[in-house]
């Protein structure tokens, strides 16, 4: 199985533990792994935890039109951005890395 949430990807699978030739006495191990694909989008400051600083670091620079509020890397800054970025912040990566 593999789900992805936030910035991270879940994956999980089983693997037999005991011969297939005893089938009454099978037993099967999960495994489960959650990787992070890369650096969370909310992560603005860059120092691992998606916090109020971020938050602030955002919108100050959407206010001043840097390129890094641009959340869908479309060149332009608009309420899509904010839509994003406040849907990673609240919903993606609030765990520290």
């Amino acid at each position: 199985m593999l789900k992805s949430s936030g910035c991270y990807v879940h994956l999980a699978y089983a693997a037999q533990a005991t011969p297939a030739e005893e089938p009454l006495t099978q037993t099967w191990n999960i495994y489960y792994r959650r990787v992070l694909v890369g650096p969370c989008r909310a992560d603005l400051t860059l120092n691992g935890i998606v916090d109020t600083e971020d938050a602030a670091t955002f919108f100050d620079g959407y206010l001043e039109s840097s390129p890094f509020a641009d959340m869908n890397s479309d060149e332009v800054l608009d309420g899509d951005d904010v839509d994003i970025f406040v849907d990673v912040f609240c919903n993606g990566c609030t765990v520290p890395i």
